[in-house]
């Protein structure tokens, strides 16, 4: 298939180059591919870049803030932007030369149909060298405005995060996962275009995620017009990593809900999910209540009146806001 691309990262004070499509209708076809992976801010670029402290880089930050490297003392870039309309793309991480750029933007405005079968990317770069010191790169930006939304499972949106080094001596920070937007009046049935927003892999948060989670790299976020999108069967990594907004949407009540090969959060403040019976959350399956990295969304409900099962590596996060003024970290059941 065809592939649409741009011709590289750029810093801050250049033209931010970015794929722009205005039509009726588009379709992308299994195979084709708009790749804007590491075409955004470059490295030590952005508002949200990775901050270098020796041998020590942090990733960059868009729509879930960059991850630390070092023992902590290289911070990561700062999460910016709107979810509900991204337009900017992805920061660097930082280290001149390990580091990697931020992912760049694609827009797409059509007064038609836009149908996903094939892959929009906008990934940030991981480090150049896996065991050298690097801050991995941003997630870029993926929004499209159009009547209907259509595609099937081998449609992909993807905004990721780049990879961090793990060099022992020398740990660079994961980079943030970017944003992703699509505003449509009608979704056409048996829609299912896969969503990632993920956070970077690797990095020093990693290697002890149950004491350093603050501190890692974040996921990005998806903002969609509804929840047509999701059913009591969230599977087939319709989501990975992503951060879900939905307008006007706080209340999910469901008969039963199974969750495999897919992970999301809503963090929308005042969430309630209310699951009838049973609740099952299996293989790669994560479910999210609230996110780590904003401590001021809060009151979220989860209500389950059957078994609830985490099962095959499962698992389920429910995030408080700060119950005082010292430990933000520390919530309240």
């Amino acid at each position: 298939g065809g592939i649409i691309t741009l011709p590289g990262a750029f810093a801050e004070g250049q033209m931010s180059n970015r794929v722009n499509i205005v039509c009726t209708n588009l379709t992308l076809d299994k195979g084709g591919a708009l790749d804007v992976s590491s075409n955004g801010y470059a490295v030590c670029n952005g508002p949200g870049r990775g901050t270098n402290v020796s041998y020590n880089a942090g990733g960059g930050g868009y729509g879930g803030q960059g991850g630390r490297g070092g023992s902590a003392i290289a911070l990561g870039g700062i999460s910016y932007g709107v979810a509900d309309a991204p337009v900017v793309p992805g920061s660097g991480g930082a280290h001149a030369t390990y580091g990697g750029a931020g992912g760049g933007v694609v827009r797409i405005s059509a007064s038609g149909t836009v149908r996903i079968n094939g892959s929009i990317v906008a990934n940030g770069q991981g480090t150049k060298h896996i065991q050298y010191w690097g801050g991995g790169g941003a997630g870029g930006s993926i929004f499209i405005e159009c009547d209907t939304f259509a595609g099937t499972t081998n449609g992909l949106l993807s905004a990721a995060g780049g990879r961090g080094s793990y060099e022992t001596t020398g740990y660079g920070g994961a980079g943030g996962g970017g944003r992703i937007a699509v505003h449509y009046q009608h979704l056409e049935a048996l829609t299912a275009v896969r969503f990632s927003a993920s956070r970077g892999t690797n990095g020093w948060a990693t290697n002890d995620e149950a004491t350093r989670w603050r501190l890692g790299a974040m996921d990005g976020t998806v903002h969609l017009s509804d929840a047509g999108l999701l059913s009591a069967n969230l599977s087939d990594r319709l989501f990975t990593n992503v951060r879900l907004i939905i307008p006007d949407f706080s209340t999910w009540t469901v008969n039963s809900l199974s969750i495999n090969n897919c992970s999301v959060a809503f963090e929308q403040s005042g969430f309630r999910l209310t699951v009838s019976n049973d609740l099952t959350i299996g293989s790669k399956g994560v479910l999210g209540l609230g996110v780590m990295e904003n401590a001021t969304v809060s009151n979220f409900v989860l209500t389950c009146g059957g078994n609830m099962t985490l099962t095959d590596g499962g698992k389920l996060y429910a995030f408080s806001g700060p119950t005082n003024a010292t430990g933000p970290d520390h919530g309240a059941l």
